[in-house]
């Protein structure tokens, strides 16, 4: 979510001037990066699950991609006719509505604010510093201003410095389609959680896990444009098995220590979502109807996931294809 205000502060930062990069660690030739374009061939087929209570009520998911290209825009015959059936739609947060209130916008930037006499520089360390500094100059998304702000910004800001790589733009995120549409239509737009509950989850990670998460951006910055495109093009064919695959993660050789935050960073951004995720599609499908539920598609397939945890509780799940 953190990644939503980044428009929003560079609006208010246009006075202040490019740093230049001193001399300090290692630092990788980020402009030496480059990749083809996606294959633009790949047919969009996302997955997504009809889950039904036996009473009539009836709850459409849909694994959801917070980036994307002009594909996503264009959804096949079954997700529109899911769509179309719904007489709501549920998102992970309405950030549409977000990006309009700018006043809760910039009230929420102040949570970012770096402790009172310290730069980012305090939190990363000059080693990490410089690189992370140079990575985003060379994408053309650094500015001063951002020394002022803590680790949970850098990543975002880091994050779209990785995607510029490719053909991708958040502006064509599915849940972003969705929600203009349905504002559109004047359909119903609910919650399953809510902007202050992921600001504040993001806020709630520490410093040394952020470190960890930047680190690994910041050197190893062509394998996190090539796990992104494989991410997207996994999404668009909507392979179950490919996608549970994907989903797996592998501490194999890694530290201890890093385990350790890894595992806790995916317990609170995933597994412990997931279960409130569930609640909340239980919650809606009480009501009865038809839903469209669309949530990041990590929280849809795969162990511990939104499909296996609804079958768990005795609802039926099937894919619709």
């Amino acid at each position: 979510m953190k990644n939503k205000l980044l428009a929003l502060l560079m609006a208010f930062i246009t006075l202040f001037g490019l740093v230049s990069c001193s001399s300090g660690p290692w630092i990788p030739n980020y402009d030496s990066i480059s990749f083809e374009s996606l294959d633009k061939t790949t047919e969009c087929t996302p997955l997504l699950y009809k889950v039904t209570d036996g009473k009539g009520a009836v709850l459409y998911l849909l694994g959801s991609i917070h980036i994307g290209d002009e594909r996503t825009q264009s959804m096949p015959d079954y997700v529109m006719e899911a769509y179309d059936a719904s007489s709501y739609i549920c998102v992970e947060a309405n950030i549409v509505a977000y990006e309009k209130d700018v006043a809760k916008q910039m009230e929420d930037l102040k949570d970012l604010l770096c402790e009172e006499g310290k730069t980012i520089k305090d939190y990363l360390g000059e080693d990490l510093y410089l690189p992370a500094r140079k990575f985003l100059q060379s994408r053309g998304l650094y500015n001063a201003v951002y020394d002022m702000y803590k680790p949970a910004l850098w990543s975002s800001l880091l994050d779209e410095a990785v995607s510029s790589y490719t053909d991708l733009e958040s502006e064509y995120g599915v849940d972003r389609f969705f929600i203009n549409k349905a504002a559109a239509e004047g359909k119903e737009i609910r919650e399953v959680e809510s902007v202050d509950f992921q600001n504040d989850m993001m806020n709630g990670f520490s410093d040394e896990l952020y470190r960890l998460m930047i680190s690994d951006m910041v050197y190893y910055p062509k394998s996190n444009v090539e796990n992104l495109l494989s991410m997207y093009e996994t999404w668009l064919r909507g392979d179950e098995a490919a996608i549970e695959e994907m989903l797996k993660i592998d501490y194999t050789g890694a530290p201890e220590e890093q385990v350790k935050l890894f595992t806790d960073y995916n317990k609170t951004m995933i597994t412990d979502r997931n279960v409130g995720m569930a609640n909340k599609a239980e919650e809606y499908m009480a009501d009865g109807g038809i839903g469209f539920y669309i949530v990041g598609l990590a929280h849809v397939a795969g162990e511990g996931a939104l499909a296996e945890l609804l079958r768990g509780r005795g609802y039926t799940v099937e894919k619709v294809s």
